[in-house]
């Protein structure tokens, strides 16, 4: 399966557990910003040579399955990080989306809204700046989030941004609106992260 038919799969939720697939995959392409900021970065039209993007392989896995752990101070959240979104994968805490970077350029992370494991149920409710810390066998980052919106299920552009910057984007569904996500996004910090890891 190429990167394209990959992303029509998504769109119309065959990759998805129910509670993040879509009742339907048409839908209005209109997004409502709730917050961004100016650090948000323009740079979707890079040349594919200048964006960062760091393959999952075998030897990045921990002995449990998980790529990595996922911390949210400011909603006291601590989860576990596993490869895929299925039902299986969101059992045990939140998604990592296979075709994205796992490390470097941008890595997006799925999660439930509701439910026994509702890890992401209040990630709307983040503020610009608050952070966000992924840590993976190569290394801790910390990042700052930059824009957090409230997107058709259909804008995947904006979920899988190809960027030569560092950033996370976690998306989840919204509560009753089955046509739209939650898709907040944080820049590395480097007042955190001094020293770029690779």
């Amino acid at each position: 399966m190429n990167a394209e038919e990959f992303l029509l799969a998504y769109i119309r939720s065959e990759f998805l557990t129910p509670n993040l697939a879509t009742q339907s995959y048409v839908s209005n392409t209109t997004s409502s910003s709730i917050h961004t900021s100016p650090l948000q970065n323009p740079s979707n039209q890079l040349k594919k040579e200048e964006t960062s993007y760091t393959k999952l392989t075998s030897d990045l896995y921990y002995s449990n399955d998980r790529i990595g752990t996922l911390k949210i101070p400011e909603l006291d959240l601590s989860v576990k990080v596993y490869e895929g979104t299925t039902d299986k994968d969101l059992e045990k805490g939140v998604g990592h989306f296979s075709n994205s970077s796992v490390w470097n350029g941008n890595v997006v992370i799925g999660g439930h809204n509701r439910g026994v494991n509702n890890y992401f149920g209040k990630i709307h409710n983040l503020d610009i700046g608050d952070k966000i810390t992924y840590t993976t066998k190569l290394g801790t980052r910390t990042y700052k989030v930059y824009s957090i919106e409230k997107i058709s299920n259909t804008e995947y552009n904006k979920v899988f941004e190809k960027t030569k910057d560092n950033i996370i984007t976690l998306i989840t569904c919204v509560k009753n609106e089955s046509d739209y996500r939650w898709c907040i996004k944080a820049r590395q910090d480097w007042n955190n992260n001094p020293m770029p890891l690779y």
